[in-house]
């Protein structure tokens, strides 16, 4: 363990936190701004990822109000299966810690980053959770996510299907106007996951983190980024038809629509979710042979991979993250029983 983990445990430890959560040594996360350690809390053994932001790594006073704003937001949001809860927080004189409840099955990252390509069925399971997430955060809370990424969405399994949750709210804001525009102040996100937009400097609208959702069901659903590099968008996307064989003519315009360079033509989060795509019937299994032209290019659509429809993730939702799963989840009722009608 380096000295600056040590230094971040040790601020944990002597915060009011600590009362409440058992830090253990385990790193969850490091990145540049930010530190996630693994923790426990007493008395439930429900496993918590404690995030410590340094203040000493703030490079501005603009740095440490973002901050402080993460935890306001984060802390505002009422309760969604789909948006991972904020547990705790508290702003110590060294560091500024946020507590929410531990994912142990990673990222959706984890799950496209290799090219794996998954399925039509699934793949819309999985963009109704993140729509059902967005429609939240936009409508119910007035928020503009900012840096929609897979990494952003964090997976739990529950009765053998996957949940996927929003977190990191470090860069969300309120639109500045009934508009529902924010002006533009710098380019912020991550490299790879820029909208055009944001890219050109524009002022931009919750429409941006609709553009993050196209490139993420675009990965999921063809293997590839539509756009290569990230930055050059062209004319829009490019649907090679031996990787989209198996894809549907309605997935194909719904992200098509999402992944418009212009923003006022990605609709709503709202709209999203009530796109023909996902409250239609559910699409066919790719036949033999969709598999054999899908994977003349690379790997066949993974089948096996299962979410959950939104609006069904069972509850408690958050079950395995305990500690002792074996014990929780030992009356868990089978999925196929519950699945059999859908």
């Amino acid at each position: 363990m380096s000295d600056s983990d040590k230094a971040e445990q040790e601020v944990v430890r002597r915060s009011g936190v600590a009362t409440k959560y058992a830090l253990t040594d385990e790193v969850i996360y490091r990145g540049l701004a930010s530190t996630i350690f693994l923790a426990v809390e007493r008395g439930t053994l429900l496993q918590v990822g404690v995030k410590v932001l340094m203040k000493h790594k703030f490079d501005s006073a603009e740095e440490r109000r973002n901050a402080i704003a993460e935890v306001e937001i984060h802390s505002s949001i009422p309760p969604h299966a789909n948006v991972v809860r904020l547990l705790a927080s508290e702003d110590t004189p060294d560091a500024i810690l946020l507590v929410t409840p531990y994912t142990p099955h990673g990222d959706l990252w984890e799950l496209i980053k290799y090219g794996q390509t998954y399925c039509e069925r699934e793949v819309r399971n999985c963009a109704g959770q993140i729509f059902d997430a967005l429609r939240h955060i936009h409508g119910v809370c007035g928020l503009v996510h900012g840096d929609i990424k897979p990494h952003n969405f964090l997976l739990l399994r529950v009765n053998k299907r996957y949940c996927v949750q929003l977190c990191d709210f470090g860069l969300a804001e309120r639109p500045d106007s009934p508009q529902g525009q924010i002006l533009f102040h710098g380019i912020r996100g991550t490299s790879g996951w820029f909208a055009p937009e944001m890219l050109d400097r524009c002022d931009y609208s919750a429409a941006l983190d609709l553009f993050g959702c196209g490139l993420i069901l675009f990965r999921m659903l063809g293997g590839y980024a539509p756009f290569d590099p990230p930055s050059r968008f062209g004319d829009g996307p490019e649907f090679d038809d031996r990787c989209w064989c198996h894809v549907g003519s309605e997935c194909r315009h719904f992200v098509a629509k999402l992944l418009s360079l212009d923003p006022g033509q990605r609709g709503s989060s709202m709209e999203a979710c009530e796109h023909e795509w996902l409250t239609g019937p559910p699409p066919a299994e790719p036949t033999p042979e969709q598999l054999a032209i899908v994977s003349t290019c690379g790997p066949p659509p993974c089948c096996d991979v299962c979410f959950w429809p939104a609006g069904f993730i069972p509850e408690p939702h958050l079950r395995n993250s305990y500690a002792d799963l074996q014990s929780l989840c030992a009356g868990a009722m089978d999925v196929d029983d519950d699945m059999g009608s859908m």
